[in-house]
């Protein structure tokens, strides 16, 4: 319908109520969008703090599952001071801090006191700040009161500002020596948040009331992405890598759907450096404890059987000795790729350490696994493996046993390795069960 032209006079009372009507919603709605996009800021800011302290945790965890033991310090003949985790000098691993910037999107400082001896952060010349100082209020709040602290962009490193989070680390006595340190540039988390915002105050100008609704519900759906990220964090912390990201946040095309990819590739990284062993490309240890104990318990739901053995190559020393230990790496290589060809989907296989191997066949009996087991023992007995133009045979003993659901998992691999023992003294080169 055409609205009369006349109510929309220089003065007439169309026009005053139009602007009743509209200025206090006009005004309202300046105030809800201002407190609005202050509410969101400090959220988005929020879970930098969040994700920042969890970052420096699991980079503390990463750090102790790689160097294990105790933090010491010492110095070198020029009085310099090393840091040394589990008897290791941590200092010259400059790797260890620039695989944890790539993975995590920060950069990453180690401290002795308030001098930054490793770090990933540079000047405008690309020259590391290394042996460079702290603030002293930074210093006061972390390292005296053996605290961590949170910076929200008033940290500055050279001429750049920082979103900034610290984490004192202790020797074995207790004494506070040094920190680590995570930061992001101040100015790319606010650019994330000014465009975050941007479409709340465009929209906003067109429609008011539309605006109102949008934003409530944006920064509900924003609210809950948040907390979902927070609760998958969480668990990457606690070890949990079979945690799933929605599959519908991965998806979203905006800073949340960002965090969320890059969460689930770091995510694949951590637990790629955790689980699997980099030389073999097979399942480590830590993977078959976790396995056997789900395993346990799939076992006492569903009844589902399945044995377990444990392989070692013969006279692998011997490898080493003869022909070197890149030949042993090759031979390691070249055993894995065999156990895992042969296994195909009956089942999987880790290293268990060394030149050992712990195997595990789902859905079989114990004499159909050692079917199994004896086609990749010939397997290996018939192959030789080429080292700089030697050829090199091996074979492998074997100790195999059929898990019962009442059976404690220590029990199982000490069965296991008894019989592996048993294969050894017996001639090599054989499967015992």
């Amino acid at each position: 319908m055409e609205i009369p032209k006349r109510e929309f006079r220089g003065n007439g009372l169309g026009d005053k109520m139009l602007a009743l009507a509209v200025l206090p919603i006009l005004v309202l709605g300046i105030v809800l969008m201002v407190v609005s996009m202050q509410t969101f800021s400090d959220k988005m800011e929020g879970h930098v703090r969040k994700e920042m302290t969890q970052q420096t945790k699991l980079i503390l965890k990463i750090l102790d599952e790689n160097y294990p033991g105790e933090f010491s310090l010492n110095k070198d003949v020029k009085g310099n001071y090393h840091i040394y985790k589990g008897g290791k000098d941590i200092t010259k691993d400059t790797e260890f801090i620039d695989n944890m910037k790539e993975i995590m999107g920060v950069e990453v400082t180690l401290f002795c006191q308030d001098v930054r001896l490793q770090t990933t952060l540079r000047d405008t010349k690309g020259r590391l700040f290394i042996n460079t100082a702290v603030s002293s209020v930074i210093t006061k709040d972390v390292l005296k009161k053996k605290k961590a602290h949170f910076y929200r962009s008033t940290t500055n490193v050279g001429d750049e500002r920082y979103f900034a989070y610290y984490e004192p680390i202790f020797l074995e006595d207790g004494t506070c020596f040094g920190m680590v340190g995570v930061c992001r540039k101040a100015t790319d988390i606010e650019k994330n948040i000014r465009m975050a915002v941007r479409p709340i105050l465009l929209l906003s100008i067109a429609a008011i009331f539309v605006i109102g609704a949008i934003s409530i519900s944006y920064t509900r759906i924003l609210t809950k992405r948040i907390r979902i990220l927070q609760q998958f964090m969480k668990k990457l912390t606690k070890d949990d890598f079979e945690a799933e990201m929605p599959a519908g946040l991965l998806k979203v095309e905006d800073e949340i759907g960002d965090l969320a990819r890059s969460g689930k590739k770091m995510q694949e990284s951590i637990r790629r450096q955790v689980e699997y062993d980099e030389m073999t490309q097979l399942y480590n240890r830590r993977y078959g404890d976790k396995n056997l104990l789900k395993m346990k318990a799939q076992m006492q739901i569903s009844g589902i059987k399945y044995c377990v053995a444990i392989g070692d190559i013969d006279f692998f020393k011997k490898v080493n000795d003869n022909y070197g230990h890149e030949a042993g790496d090759e031979v390691l290589i070249h055993v894995a790729r065999v156990l895992k060809e042969q296994l195909l989907a009956n089942g999987f296989v880790c290293r268990w350490g060394g030149e050992e191997f712990l195997i595990v066949i789902e859905s079989h009996t114990i004499e159909q696994a050692e079917h199994i087991l004896q086609s990749i023992l010939d397997t290996l007995r018939n192959q030789t493996i080429t080292y700089q133009e030697q050829q090199i045979r091996v074979t492998m003993s074997m100790g195999l046993v059929s898990v019962k659901a009442e059976d404690e998992i220590d029990d199982i691999l000490r069965c296991a390795d008894q019989k592996l023992y048993e294969a050894k003294e017996n001639g090599r080169d054989q499967i015992r069960c």
